[in-house]
């Protein structure tokens, strides 16, 4: 029989690790080799290779390595000894996310006594199923929506929200403040009946006011002004390209230059 000796050949094995495996995007990543049989030479292959080495290179046994954009990448290191070499591939290694972020504005910071105003939680990042917290100081306010529309209890109300993702949670705030205007209001009983038809529409629509039209504007969900024009009339027609979405009508009431109050309304575009 043969004579065994009490040598044991150790098996050729490429293996390695990261500190970090869902790492957001710039952040310095360690790989580790992990090889058995004490390689001489090393291969880094990561796709895709939107990627930085922060120190050394893909030929370095541990390099650092920052990412650059979200998504998955694909890790592939081969070992090389005096004889041959040796590789492993793990799909999808690396989960590189975005932070999570909220910029908070509203179509307006100062409004008349009596006068609402709507909030916009713009986020960005995380996994994109969101939910959302608002609360005021003072305290008194509380609502579950991306985009509220508020009405300020006192001279100067700070707005905060809480977004959560599930994993990661930022925050953002705003002041609204309030004035005791002269001449302006928003009592939709004083300004009159105000509609828009038809609505949902494409963007081609007419607004319809018991009272004298001075100026439209349009808002987007995230708070951006996407339309401004002025009018006089109390029957107006808006011709205006827009993207499928929720929009928010500001339709300001008055005669020559005074504005005697604003009436909101939602605007669906399909």
């Amino acid at each position: 029989s043969p004579l065994f000796t009490g040598y044991i050949p150790q098996i050729k094995q490429a293996d390695f690790e990261a500190d970090n495996v869902a790492p957001f995007v710039n952040d310095t990543i360690s790989f580790t080799d992990l090889s058995t049989n004490n390689p001489i030479a090393w291969k880094w292959v990561i796709t895709p290779n939107t990627l930085t080495y922060r120190e050394g290179s893909d030929a370095s046994q541990n390099p650092k390595i920052s990412f650059n954009a979200i998504g998955s990448y694909t890790v592939k290191l081969t070992a090389y000894d005096a004889d041959t070499s040796y590789t492993k591939t793990v799909i999808d290694y690396i989960q590189v996310r975005s932070p999570l972020s909220v910029k908070v504005t509203a179509n307006r910071t100062t409004v008349c006594s009596g006068d609402t105003t709507q909030l916009f939680a713009i986020t960005g990042g995380g996994s994109g199923n969101y939910v959302f917290n608002w609360g005021s100081t003072p305290f008194g306010f509380f609502s579950p929506k991306q985009n509220p529309i508020v009405k300020p209890g006192s001279d100067s109300v700070t707005y905060s929200v809480s977004v959560y993702d599930g994993d990661l949670v930022a925050n953002g705030s705003i002041k609204i403040y309030r004035e005791e205007c002269t001449g302006i209001h928003n009592n939709e009983a004083q300004l009159g009946k105000v509609s828009i038809f038809p609505n949902p529409n494409s963007g081609n629509f007419v607004i319809k006011a018991d009272k004298n039209i001075l100026r439209v504007e349009i808002f987007s969900q995230n708070g951006t002004k996407v339309f401004n024009h002025v009018y006089n009339g109390n029957n107006v027609a808006v011709n205006k390209s827009l993207a499928s979405g929720i929009y928010f009508v500001e339709i300001y009431i008055g005669s020559g230059s005074d504005v005697k109050g604003t009436i909101s309304r939602k605007l669906v575009i399909r």
